[in-house]
């Protein structure tokens, strides 16, 4: 670089818009909780995650597009255009879906808070420079996210595509119509969820939007998985040839047109699809600008106020509750006084209440599309309706048990270093009784709608499998917890996240889908449940065993969850 550019990039550096756009993308990238470590680290294994699933669909689909498995199976003439189609639409629906998450993710950091109001606003800057930074670092942490969702996909699966294709030109196309539609996809999903945060923010006053926005954010989460639940059926359905007449309402269908008519290979219905995509992309960056142009205007100088509110969020435990439970089920001040900073730091913590939310609505949109997709006998449950209340409680136990390695303020954990014995090794037994009430609704939800769709036999045979089921769950998963909840980074999360991702989905299996065919077996004769009570004392054993073979110092207290190596070097020469 000459000594001209060099002098215009530092110019770029010491001016106000680069710093200003640096500190809210650094804010939006890694957050304002943890130090630089685990913020890279965090960052690195959500960057990885998100590009996974694209790589795996792209090479799962090798077989479909592989020349020799065509002369395997005899099929002579095999056109990757038509055959493409329904494909391109599983990666639009995977795009979209990513980049909403990640807008659902960040949703707090988005719009501008408290803490801008506190260290920016005091500054020599104009209020509109501040407004076009953070517009700007919005947009540069779209293009990031897009970009990392999007970039194994869009190499690998036109190079899949084209396999059995020598020439140069069929894999651009492919390689230009496939990137072109998922890009466009994610900036349009991305945008959505951002220009629907600030309409909200924009017409609501500042405190009801602060109430509702966890409901907003889960009513989002729900139809997007909602709508990637449909993928696979809607893409056979283009497979065949079906007409578009009743889905060319669909964004991604949107989308899907633009990829053809990016290729030049696109029918009547499809071209003019692609520009409802370009018209409802510009619409959406139009209404995302202006509604945050307009909820900045409104709330930027009130965000103390804001903040002031959101702090007296009033105990949500009832004295009456909390005595019942300090006679009954808290045996020590421990538990006592820890299930109640769990339940207020629940309360009060938008980005915890949040992470459970997405977990719920996982398992609601689950275990909706299996029932939906069953087809049980009438007058009796069918195996799916047994699932979907398993399958729900499954994402409600994970949620919880997930969020309490998430510190609500890690640079604060002092206090509890302070006041709490370093030998304390209760803290599983806290984690897993709060879980247990914080379920509990859910079951109860549950064994009503058995017992008053099926009778009050069903209902009690569903609470009891129910309660036994999370319990034992329960205690599974808080086995080596040594943690006070929110009060300790999740150091081990990063080391093995996609194995235990991929176990999470397992589990699925063993804990809804393995039982609810049980259950649907001996719903005639109750009885019949009686042979699954050797398994449950065998697990229970097992547990039992684990936890005694524990040492003692393995079960007391942490505050810094450091990475223990397999090997460590002895100094045996003193």
């Amino acid at each position: 670089m000459s000594a001209e550019g060099i002098a215009r990039w530092r110019r770029l550096e010491d001016s106000s818009l680069y710093q200003l756009v640096k500190l809210k993308l650094g804010r939006m990238l890694h957050g304002a909780t943890a130090d630089s470590e685990d913020m890279d680290a965090d960052l690195g294994v959500a960057l990885s995650l998100l590009t996974l699933p694209g790589a795996f669909l792209s090479l799962l689909l090798f077989n479909k597009y592989g020349s020799l498995l065509h002369f395997l199976r005899g099929e002579v003439k095999f056109d990757p255009y038509a055959a493409s189609l329904p494909d391109e639409y599983l990666f639009i629906v995977l795009a979209m879906l990513a980049s909403g998450g990640v807008a659902l993710w960040k949703w707090d950091t988005l719009f501008l808070d408290r803490r801008d109001t506190v260290n920016i606003v005091p500054l020599p800057i104009h209020t509109s420079l501040i407004f076009a930074a953070n517009l700007l670092a919005i947009l540069l942490f779209a293009a990031i996210f897009c970009a990392d969702v999007n970039l194994a996909s869009a190499v690998l699966f036109p190079l899949v595509v084209s396999a059995s294709q020598e020439s140069f030109l069929f894999f651009g196309k492919i390689a230009l119509g496939h990137t072109i539609a998922i890009l466009a996809a994610s900036l349009f999903s991305f945008i959505t969820v951002f220009a629907i945060a600030g309409l909200f923010l924009a017409i609501l006053p500042a405190r009801t939007f602060q109430v509702i926005s966890l409901y907003l954010r889960a009513t989002i989460a729900v139809a997007l998985l909602a709508f990637a639940s449909s993928a696979f059926t809607i893409s056979q359905y283009i497979e065949h040839g079906a007409s578009y007449s009743l889905i060319r309402y669909l964004p991604s269908v949107w989308f899907l047109g633009l990829c053809q008519w990016s290729r030049g290979d696109a029918s009547s219905t499809l071209r003019q699809v692609a520009f409802e995509a370009l018209a409802a992309l510009i619409l959406v960056l139009i209404v995302g600008a202006a509604a945050y142009a307009l909820a900045y205007q409104r709330h930027f100088s009130r965000m103390a106020e804001i903040s002031v509110m959101q702090s007296r969020t009033p105990l949500p435990l009832s004295s009456k509750l909390g005595r019942l439970l300090d006679r009954t089920l808290l045996r020590n001040a421990f538990e006592q006084a820890g299930l109640r900073f769990i339940v207020r730091t629940l309360a009060r913590s938008d980005r915890h209440r949040a992470a459970v939310a997405v977990f719920v609505a996982v398992g609601f949109v689950a275990a909706t599309q299996n029932v939906i997709w069953s087809r049980g006998l009438s007058g009796a449950p069918s195996t799916a309706e047994f699932a979907a209340p398993l399958i729900v409680l499954y994402c409600c136990i994970l949620g919880l048990r997930f969020v309490f390695d998430i510190p609500v303020e890690l640079n604060a954990n002092w206090i509890f270093r302070f006041l709490i014995a370093p030998t304390l090794d209760d803290c599983a037994t806290l984690a897993g009784k709060a879980i247990f009430l914080l379920v509990l609704p859910v079951i109860a939800v549950a064994s009503i709608i058995f017992a008053l769709r099926w009778g009050t036999v069903a209902g009690l045979l569903e609470s009891a499998t129910l309660l036994v089921l999370s319990t034992t769950l329960t205690a599974g998963l808080v086995l080596g917890f040594r943690k006070l909840p929110f009060t300790c980074a999740r150091a081990g999360f990063r080391q093995n996240a996609l194995l235990k991702v991929l176990l999470a989905a397992l589990g699925v299996f063993v804990f809804a889908i393995l039982p609810a065919s049980i259950q649907h077996w001996g719903y005639a004769n109750a009885a019949r449940l009686l042979v699954v009570a050797p398994l449950l004392a065998l697990v229970w054993w097992g547990l039992y065993e684990k936890r005694a073979g524990q040492l003692e110092i393995e079960r007391q207290i942490v505050f810094d969850d450091a990475v223990q190596h397999e090997i460590e070097l002895l100094n045996l020469t003193g």
